[in-house]
């Protein structure tokens, strides 16, 4: 019985070890080294499968060689940009929302003035500080296959696993299961913690607070829209679009390789 007890815990272990090695690389929320941008904002990130993401929205006013990224205050002057027009605000122009949610961007002021990228990566830093980049559509593609395959989606569609991406509060409740509106202590297994904060449209109004979370790529669709990604309370998809970019939204940076 011993020797039959130490050779099943010798099985184990090389078994284990074997799991170790072949999918070490490929882990849904491990924690990486803290990020600082040129403001001297602190991020934590984390570790998706082989991308290393920061954890949680950029609120960064100053490009990493300094520059002042344009702020955009009133309704107007919002409504007034075009496509190229750089700029970035508060959720409800209000400063005391930096911490929570970050800062909302035009895809200009994101991106910096850099052409539209689909590659992976899409090596274009924009607004991230050194060393981190705006992912393109392709490189979003990639973090919602893995976290599918790793099998935190709710049903049986690649991109239903918005619950798993999602924040554990602030969302709008909602009644569907596998939503991030319901039961939210069991969102979040991925560990990427999007929080509903809404956004800015086109003509200034902020809207969708606490129903849902919005990313830009760094992928154009035409001279005025661009690709983004977004999280609704009420539905378990992660949904993929295009919108006017002059719309103000969100960016999470990815590390480059």
């Amino acid at each position: 019985m011993i020797a039959l007890s130490k050779l099943r815990i010798s099985s184990i272990c090389v078994i284990l070890t074997f799991l170790l090695v072949t999918y070490g690389c490929l882990m849904v929320d491990k924690p990486f080294d803290e990020l600082t941008d040129v403001d001297g904002n602190i991020y934590s990130t984390r570790q998706i499968g082989e991308q290393i993401w920061m954890r949680e929205n950029l609120k960064v006013t100053h490009y990493s060689d300094g520059t002042a990224i344009p702020f955009v205050l009133d309704k107007e002057s919002w409504n007034a940009l075009g496509s190229s027009g750089k700029a970035y605000c508060w959720y409800d122009d209000d400063p005391a929302n930096k911490e929570s949610y970050g800062a909302l961007y035009t895809w200009a002021g994101a991106m910096n003035g850099a052409a539209s990228s689909t590659t992976v990566p899409s090596r274009v830093q924009g607004a991230c500080p050194l060393g981190w980049h705006i992912p393109s559509n392709k490189e979003w593609e990639i973090l919602i296959n893995f976290i599918s395959d790793f099998g935190l989606g709710f049903g049986d569609n690649v991109f239903d696993v918005a619950k798993s991406m999602a924040a554990t509060t602030g969302w709008a409740s909602d009644n569907t299961p596998g939503t991030p509106g319901n039961d939210m202590t069991n969102n979040n297994t991925s560990g990427f913690a999007g929080v509903p904060c809404g956004f800015r449209t086109s003509g200034g109004s902020f809207g969708y607070y606490r129903s849902c979370a919005v990313w830009w790529s760094s992928t154009a669709d035409g001279q005025s829209n661009a690709k983004f990604w977004m999280l609704l309370n009420d539905s378990i998809s992660v949904i993929n679009d295009i919108e006017s970019k002059t719309y103000g939204m969100y960016i999470r940076c990815i590390k480059d390789k």
